[in-house]
């Protein structure tokens, strides 16, 4: 009886919240009804404002407060203006932002496309006034076709008038450099975990050329120590790597590039005490490489030799090796309005020993089913058949449960999918963050 007292004050409380909610809800949407209509249209300036779909857009909440007058809608079938945002790395580590605004309804073939740069070790909030402004200049055409357009001001920065036609005055010469060091540590009564990892890299890229060199190296040390019936169990355990690699390419046309691939590389947990290699490279687009933050298809051939020395004898009895190793690949990533796509397959084959190979694929998408709903799944798989390095020996249980050292295998494989779907109201203009952080 008690039980079923509760139950009844709960339902009259919750119907007494939802009526409560509802009045207030329906109070306030007419008062914002009546407050702006214009002539006898019967809408509110706010429901005549040009309806959006941000895709793939950062900093949306900052959008919204800077651009109050557009409609943000939650689906891109109810949009009249779809804005995707796409980015690209500069050669000198900033960003190249692009939008595309593509028309729908009655904006249909009012189509445009800005780009934006940030430089290296841009804040935030100066890549998001960046695209804020960006935005701003590309909705000016379809706001300039609504009663909106009465308050826009266009205004231009006098200070920047002075234009020239000649080529940047770089003192660095296009070359652009990072440094990055780290570290952590950790642990409790019976553990302890070291790691320490720095990086250097050095990039050049034009028009015509594109260059990358870069090192980075990392240390990890493992401790273990407890105790079992008055026996002290002590384990130790250090992993090393150090990876030197280079990139030089030569844009040849707006479809083809070449270049030169090289590495040099120590790793105990590859067995690896030294290994060099040079891949001679040839690359092919079938769309122009301007489209790249739209749409790619790319095919790219290596070829080239490798000289390995291992830590320690492998399964194949050897302890070092030249090699001929040779890989195609291709690899698509298309966004439109509909979702996005992107892929790679890549084979790989050592020339002189035909028998070892590797054949990789990973791939996506994200796709609108229907309105509100969306399905994305993302995987990858490889058959394995190239693992020359693997120490001989059997792996101690030590080696199996803390993979500390590579070991055979024939398979990778791993996937994850996703199923969403949104209702309810159409618009998305309100920004609130409190509690964001709850």
């Amino acid at each position: 009886m008690k039980a079923a007292g509760i139950l009844k004050t709960a339902a009259a409380l919750l119907l007494t919240i939802l009526f409560t909610t509802q009045f207030f809800t329906s109070s306030t949407a007419q008062t914002n009804g009546t407050n702006g209509d214009i002539g006898d249209t019967g809408k509110s300036d706010q429901e005549m404002a040009v309806r959006v779909y941000l895709d793939n857009l950062w900093y949306s909440d900052h959008v919204k407060r800077e651009i109050p007058y557009v409609n943000y809608v939650m689906d891109p079938k109810q949009a009249q203006v779809y804005i995707l945002q796409t980015q690209l790395g500069t050669g000198s580590g900033g960003t190249e932002y692009t939008l595309t605004f593509v028309g729908q309804e009655n904006f249909v073939g009012v189509n445009d496309t800005l780009k934006c740069y940030t430089i290296a070790g841009a804040m935030d909030r100066e890549r998001m006034d960046a695209v804020v402004d960006l935005l701003k200049m590309g909705l000016v055409r379809y706001i300039s076709r609504t009663p909106f357009a009465d308050n826009l001001e266009i205004k231009y920065n006098a200070e920047t008038s002075e234009q020239t036609t000649t080529e940047v005055s770089d003192k660095w010469n296009f070359w652009s450099f990072r440094i990055r060091v780290g570290g952590s540590y950790g642990g409790d009564d019976s553990y302890k975990n070291i790691r320490t990892n720095g990086s250097l890299s050095a990039n050049r890229t034009t028009e015509d050329w594109k260059m990358y060199f870069s090192y980075h190296g990392s240390y990890r040390e493992n401790r273990t120590e407890y105790t079992t019936d008055d026996e002290v169990y002590k384990t130790k355990y250090i992993r090393r790597s150090h990876y030197l690699s280079s990139l030089v390419v030569k844009s040849i046309s707006d479809h083809w590039s070449t270049g030169i691939i090289s590495d040099i590389e120590s790793a105990t947990y590859s067995n690896i005490k030294f290994s060099g290699t040079i891949y001679p490279s040839l690359e092919y687009n079938i769309f122009p490489y301007e489209e790249s933050t739209r749409r790619q298809i790319v095919f790219l051939l290596s070829t080239g030799g490798e000289f390995v020395e291992y830590d320690e004898e492998t399964i194949y009895l050897k302890t070092r090796e030249t090699l001929i190793k040779a890989s195609l690949g291709v690899s698509a990533n298309i966004q439109e309005k509909w979702g996005s796509i992107y892929s790679s397959l890549e084979g790989l084959v050592y020339l002189n020993k035909t028998e070892f190979n590797r054949i990789n694929f990973w791939g996506g998408f994200n796709f609108r089913i229907a309105k509100g709903l969306q399905f994305n799944v993302h995987g990858s798989v490889s058959r394995v058949r190239d693992q020359l390095n693997i120490r001989k020996g059997e792996a101690s249980i030590e080696d199996l449960l803390e993979r500390r050292y590579e070991l055979k295998s024939d398979w990778n494989y791993h996937m994850n999918f996703g199923l969403t779907y949104r209702f309810g109201s159409m618009y998305n203009n309100i920004v609130n963050p409190r509690f964001n952080h709850h």
